[in-house]
This record gives structure tokens, sequence and C-alpha cells, in this order.
């Protein structure tokens, strides 16, 4: 009784018995693929936190526009409890949630940010902004990542396909007989 053969046996004979073009083809077809994997893990490797930098840095924007609203709410020294809920309401319009601070504090690790609120060069509070919904906020940014992906998966197939055609052949190869 014979064991069939599996595994790395078997395609090592699938390939010894093909022709040289054809092993060239496979060859430079696995390259191709290689390359765009390495490309895809390299890239989402950077590109994970380019994309987290970005949602603090429009966080970042975000508390600076509220403590500029804060500013020209702003009585003579503070926020009244009006314009507080005022400034929380056009802060929920971006998705934020906003708190007023007399001095400016120190900021949490995590998708926060402050900004000084600041009257005729003077320092007269600051703001803290967080996301409504941290999930929501960064999800433009994790869908930009899928179609980065999508589109290197798509280069991926596109190289297998195009490595795969074989150029055909005008005439019959000659078997090394001579008509002479």
């Amino acid at each position: 009784m014979t064991v069939p053969e599996t595994g790395p046996r078997r395609l090592g004979r699938a390939i010894r018995g093909t022709g040289v073009t054809a092993r060239l083809a496979l060859a430079l077809a696995a390259v191709a693929l290689l390359s765009v994997a390495l490309a895809t893990v390299l890239s989402n490797r950077g590109l994970t936190s380019e994309l987290n930098r970005s949602a603090q840095t429009r966080l970042q924007m975000g508390a600076t526009h509220v403590a500029s609203l804060a500013a020209d709410l702003s009585g003579p020294a503070v926020l009244s409890a009006a314009a507080r809920r005022e400034l929380a309401h056009l802060a929920a319009v971006d998705g934020l949630q906003v708190s007023v601070r007399s001095r400016p504090i120190a900021l949490p690790p995590g998708l926060v940010a402050g900004a000084p609120v600041k009257r005729g060069g003077e320092t007269i509070g600051a703001v803290v902004v967080r996301p409504i919904d941290p999930v929501s906020y960064i999800e433009p940014d994790r869908q930009l990542q899928h179609r980065i992906n999508h589109q290197h998966l798509t280069a991926a197939l596109l190289a297998a396909v195009l490595r795969r055609r074989r150029p055909r052949r005008s005439q019959p190869r000659s078997r090394g007989h001579c008509d002479a």
C-alpha cells in the first residue's frame, strides 16, 4: 500500500514537471504577490500612526476653534451659564464634548485636546475637548486605511493575472530536430 504524496513533495514534483517558461512565470507571479503583500504591511505600519496623528490634529484644531468661540462668548471675566450651554451646543455640532476650565490643565492621554481661552492677549481660561463618540470620530481615517488596503489587494490580483498570461507563439517550437 502506497501513501499518497501531499504537501511540499507533491508541489516539488509538480513544479519539476513543468517547463522553464512556466517556472519563470510562477516565480515572477510569486515575487509580484510578495512585493504587494510587503508594501501593504509596511504602509499599514506607518499609516496607523499617521491616521492617529491626523485625528489628534483635527481634534486640536477643534479645541482651538472652541477656545476662540469661548473668548467671544465670555463676559468681562468668565463664561456665564448661558454662554457655557451655547458653547457646549456649538461643540456638539462638531461631535465634541467641551469642558471650560478657569486655567489650563494637564491633559490626560488619549483622544483629547485643549486650548487656552485668550482675550486681549491675556489667558482667562482653557477649554478641553474630546469626541462625543471616539469610534465614529476616527471612522473616516479607518475607512481611508481600508480603501488603501483594497487598492493593494487589487494590485496583487492584477499582478498575479498579468504574470500568468503567456504570449502566444506564432510558430511551433522545434524539439531539436533539423530538416537539413
